[in-house]
């Protein structure tokens, strides 16, 4: 059993930044906790700006 938190990445999504969509805790019993993501296309830009 991990004591730590352990952060999720999706490098596909985007690579420009250092974000984690998700973090995880196992100890002691498992949580998790999840971000907001803003929409992005293939190219990496933010569509449906203000939607």
């Amino acid at each position: 059993m991990s004591s730590g938190v352990g952060l999720i990445r999706n490098h596909q999504l985007t690579d420009q930044v250092d974000y984690a969509y998700a973090a995880v805790a196992d100890a002691p019993a498992r949580c998790i906790w999840v971000a907001g993501a803003c929409p992005l296309d293939p190219k990496g830009d933010t569509v449906a700006i203000g939607d």
